[in-house]
């Protein structure tokens, strides 16, 4: 069925003045409620409102932003996780489960994309989370800053951010030990060889030594770490409702827009 340029404007202009008058209809509301509290307490309250609205409207941005950027992080994330072999979804659960679900989905998403990126394989990533969970408590930070601080020190073999973290081990030998095990020179060890070999005498290290995580001082730690993963996971997923709402909104009045000027040029 064809439709006019004047039909189409009918009731591009129709749903127009719907919205204006919906608008003026919740803007006259909010007036109204305003000016009965007024009334019935005696003061003014018009920047309560004001700042209610304010604080709204600075959600809804701060969500939808987050949204997006949770989208191209889940994006990259699968992208990563199937150029190495693994299931992104199954990747994503262990991940979380080794934080003690302590770190929002996206974090949890760039920090293994990034490990994989660094050549650790996907094993080796979920024991590393163990691991900076442990170590967190003793450097006193996140799960989340652990971690990336002990895979980026894997990754450019240094030690003494490793030692900070709590993590001594002796470079040199650890090298040797891992050109020894594969057969191999020292010096015929690439970058990715030499990280490979700091990683195993990180596994060596940390083996029987993690810190208990199941005492009262640590679970206050943590579910202070769980509540802002949990928020954070909250105002991406209104996020990302509100992406998924919109872009049907913006594909159907662009394909109005592009039949309005076909029907034009006729």
């Amino acid at each position: 069925m064809s439709v006019s340029v004047g039909d189409l404007r009918a009731t591009l202009d129709l749903e127009t003045s719907k919205f204006v008058k919906g608008a003026g209809d919740a803007e006259g509301a909010v007036g109204s409620m305003k000016r009965a509290f007024e009334i019935f307490a005696g003061f003014s309250i018009a920047h309560v409102f004001d700042e209610a609205v304010h604080a709204v409207k600075d959600f809804v941005v701060e969500s939808v932003k987050l949204g997006f950027q949770a989208k191209i992080v889940e994006h990259a994330f699968e992208a990563m996780a199937e150029s190495v072999g693994a299931n992104a979804h199954a990747l994503e659960a262990a991940l979380l489960r080794a934080s003690g679900n302590v770190v929002d989905t996206s974090n949890v998403m760039r920090a293994a994309a990034r490990a994989l990126q660094q050549g650790l394989d996907p094993a080796d990533t979920v024991r590393l989370m163990e691991i900076a969970r442990s170590q967190s408590i003793l450097t006193g930070q996140t799960v989340q800053d652990a971690f990336n601080s002990i895979t980026e020190a894997i990754a450019n073999q240094q030690t003494r951010a490793l030692k900070y973290m709590g993590i001594v081990i002796d470079v040199d030998k650890a090298v040797t030990d891992y050109a020894t095990q594969h057969g191999r020179l020292t010096k015929e060890l690439t970058e990715t060889g030499r990280a490979q070999a700091i990683l195993q005498a990180v596994f060596k290290a940390t083996e029987g030594k993690l810190l208990d995580t199941n005492n009262e001082t640590v679970r206050m730690k943590e579910a202070v770490e769980r509540a802002a993963a949990q928020w954070e996971n909250f105002k991406e997923g209104i996020g990302k409702a509100i992406i998924d709402a919109i872009l049907p909104m913006q594909k159907e009045l662009s394909f109005l827009v592009k039949g309005a000027l076909a029907a034009a040029s006729l």
